[in-house]
């Protein structure tokens, strides 16, 4: 979920804060959501969540200066964004040569905030859930069509209300048709936050109709019968360099985002991202076809970026 505004309008404010004078829906937009962690982060106090302890010992080693950090292996499941704020000369790796998994929910990642000089490096960033609705279309009209939910992923409707309000509110939903056999992307049509007839309902079961406004955004009728569809309502980025300069994104590998993957906001500029992979998690059954839901690089009022992700 995020503000009803361009992101233009939502820009880091000083040089130690980040602030949207955008109006907000029910959570903060990509611009500025750093600022709404700090009073969670800080109040975390359940020591047996490794989560919580990742981001006090970051918080710590940001506090002592501290020109290096190695998180334990494992798996981590953030509740909000990792979020490094005003570290300077800071690196970040894996321990020990082991795997980091970082298990995010939609409309969080790893955040930059306010930072020189850092770099993160070698961890495995995806969503759990999937920050996307997946599943087999079963029939369509002109205005409409239905498809019945794979395992494993959210439902559009009906789940949970934070589910329901990110479908409902997200500034863009957008319905791709895959291939079943080569995978491959066959199309897409994208609803806008005020589209008319922006309608999903929950037919029974694991079934479900989407609703599409055909004299503005196309003939639902595309839809055809096997083909599968996934519904992405667009939300929080992936990766997200805000008011910093000089920091290194390096060897990751991210198998999902609610929006944009790598994006650099405001600031100096001047970031390195380097042999990071946006991939399909290939161990999942039934696989997730939806990584990106938006660009997979994006700049936006930097004053000069290096070195494009490859």
């Amino acid at each position: 979920m995020s503000c009803e505004a361009n992101e233009t309008d939502c820009r880091p404010a000083t040089e130690d804060t980040t602030h949207c004078t955008a109006p907000h829906g029910p959570t903060p937009c990509n611009g500025c959501r750093a600022k709404a962690d700090d009073d969670d982060i800080a109040s975390a106090a359940s020591d047996a969540d490794p989560s919580e302890q990742l981001q006090r010992d970051l918080d710590a080693a940001v506090a002592a200066g501290s020109s290096a950090f190695t998180i334990a292996p494992g798996v981590y499941r953030p509740k909000r964004d990792l979020l490094l704020n005003n570290a300077r000369d800071l690196s970040i790796t894996p321990g020990g040569g082991g795997r980091v998994v970082l298990l995010f929910q939609c409309n969080w990642g790893i955040v930059l905030r306010s930072c020189t000089n850092v770099s993160v490096a070698d961890v495995t960033v995806d969503y759990d859930p999937p920050c996307f609705s997946q599943g087999v279309v079963t029939s369509s009209d002109k205005e409409s069509f239905t498809y019945t939910l794979d395992d494993g992923f959210p439902a559009p409707v009906g789940e949970n209300a934070i589910s329901d309000a990110r479908f409902a509110q997200a500034p863009i939903v957008k319905m791709i048709r895959w291939d079943p056999s080569t995978q491959l992307e066959l199309g897409l049509l994208k609803l806008a936050y005020n589209a008319s007839k922006r309608r999903i309902e929950h037919l029974g079961g694991r079934s479900y109709q989407m609703y599409i406004d055909p004299d503005l955004h196309g003939d639902a009728s595309v839809y055809r019968p096997g083909q599968i569809v996934t519904v992405g309502p667009r939300a929080g980025h992936t990766i997200l360099l805000t008011n910093s300069s000089s920091c290194t994104i390096e060897g990751l590998t991210i198998h999902g985002s609610s929006d944009m993957v790598l994006v650099e906001y405001g600031g100096g500029g001047a970031h390195t991202w380097r042999s990071n992979r946006v991939v399909r998690n290939t161990t999942k059954r039934p696989m997730g076809l939806l990584v990106s839901n938006a660009d997979v690089k994006m700049v936006i009022l930097s004053r000069f970026a290096c070195c494009p992700s490859r």
